[in-house]
């Protein structure tokens, strides 16, 4: 997988469980910036950052990296049970 598919991915997961780039980079140490140029592409995503969004984001890792036959990437596939985190303090950015 390319950066970009990876960053589209985790974008596209992250405003379905409705969290800021800041909520879900800070589990992972990471700043609002770092998670937007991972989103992007920009940037590499380390094993221990992906865990750390996927406990985050309640997802399935091995389910994030596959694709179906047809090409076709299952959002629905990765995704756990979720209960959302308590609201907080955040900008919604």
């Amino acid at each position: 997988m390319s950066r970009e598919e990876i960053g589209e991915r985790l974008r596209n997961l992250r405003n379905r469980r409705r969290f800021s780039q800041r909520q879900m980079g800070r589990p992972a140490g990471l700043s609002k910036e770092s998670v937007c140029k991972i989103e992007c592409g920009d940037r590499e995503l380390s094993f221990d950052e992906a865990v750390a969004f996927a406990k985050v984001l309640c997802i399935s890792l091995d389910a994030f990296c596959r694709t179906e036959a047809d090409g076709r990437w299952d959002i629905n596939a990765c995704l756990l049970p979720y209960t959302p985190p308590p609201e907080d303090d955040d900008d919604g950015q």
